[in-house]
Order: C-alpha cells, then structure tokens, then sequence
C-alpha cells in the first residue's frame, strides 16, 4: 500500500478485527510464585471466578524482583495493550485518514503508527 488514506483505513481495520477476535478486556498483570519454576509474571482478564489466564511469563528464577527476563514489565506492557485500546486508536486512525482527505494536514505520527501496525500484522 502506497496511499497514506488506505494505510490509515486498513490499519483501523486491522485493530478492530484483533480485538474483536481476542479475549475482551481489561486485562491486567499478577505476579506470583511457582514452586520449582520460580518467580512469573502473568496477565489475566475476568474477575473473581471468571479470571481466565491471557499470558504466563515464568521467569525460571527465584529473582525476588521479577528483573530476569523483564518479565513483569512485559506483563504489564501485555495488560496495558489489552483489546480496550483498538477502538480509540482505530478512531484516530479513522480521524487521521478524514483530515487528509480534507487537506489539513500531514498525519506523521498516524502513518508511522499505521505502517508499524500492518508491518507486524504477519
């Protein structure tokens, strides 16, 4: 894709079809301790009874700080990133394609987003 426009469009596409196809959010990160596996990281969705695993980051050490192989911050980044984001950033996806229809403007930071977006979708 070489226009901006469809890059933008295809790009909020693409945001919406992943959430909608991924467990709803929010999900968020726990840490935890595992007999003979160590410290981990994880990341949840649900509540209460509901609470379904999303992710499961072990780090196979008993690191207290959970710092070997980042793996609590991964699981943070992970929880943070959770479904509930597609549909404001497709919004601005969509509002960045209108305003170049229009003329106001070059969107610099939608299309950076836009290509990273569709360069990782494989």
């Amino acid at each position: 894709m070489t226009n901006p426009n469809d890059e933008l469009r295809a790009a909020a596409k693409l945001l919406r079809e992943r959430a909608t196809a991924a467990t709803a959010g929010p999900w968020r990160n726990h840490d935890g301790y595992v007999p003979g596996g160590g410290y981990v990281a994880s990341v949840l969705s649900g509540g209460g009874v509901d609470t379904d695993l999303r992710a499961w980051l072990p780090t196979f050490s008993n690191d207290t700080g959970l710092t070997k192989r980042n793996v609590l911050n991964d699981a943070r980044w992970i929880a943070l990133a959770s479904p509930v984001l597609a549909e404001p950033l497709a919004c601005l996806l969509d509002e960045a394609a209108l305003r170049r229809d229009r003329g106001e403007g070059f969107q610099a930071h939608a299309e950076n987003l836009a290509g990273l977006l569709l360069d990782g979708a494989a």
